[in-house]
């Protein structure tokens, strides 16, 4: 079965003036409202596996997952579930567990003051 998703990389056109509509100049150019005018998109969530990915040492990128636990010494603990794509950052000396996950604490860069957990979910233009 051949996959129905369009890779920018896969596309082979002809050079194309920047004022054209066209879905991929508008993808490029990180231009919402050109793409929503341009592109017709879906967004497949059940498409991207779930999966944590270390950003830096303050934030993980959470994807698909259905259950993972903030763990900090000076608060309860925190379930997390992220449908999609999720920032998270995390607070000095709170570590991060999943099923197939451990992300542990960090204790260097902390500024116990302005170090606060923040949750962000991460949509489409």
């Amino acid at each position: 079965m051949m996959s129905k998703l369009l890779h920018i990389d896969q596309t082979h056109s002809v050079l194309q003036h920047v004022n054209k509509r066209s879905c991929v100049i508008a993808l490029r150019r990180d231009n919402s409202s050109a793409i929503h005018k341009n592109c017709q998109f879906a967004v497949i969530t059940n498409s991207v596996q779930p999966d944590i990915f270390v950003l830096n040492s303050k934030h993980v990128l959470l994807t698909n997952i259905s259950y993972a636990i903030l763990n900090c010494p000076d608060h309860a603990q925190r379930n997390l579930t992220c449908i999609g794509s999720c920032k998270v950052t995390i607070p000095c000396r709170c570590s991060l567990t999943s099923a197939d996950f451990y992300q542990p604490e960090r204790i260097e860069d902390c500024q116990t003051d302005r170090d606060c957990f923040t949750y962000i979910e991460l949509g489409v233009s």
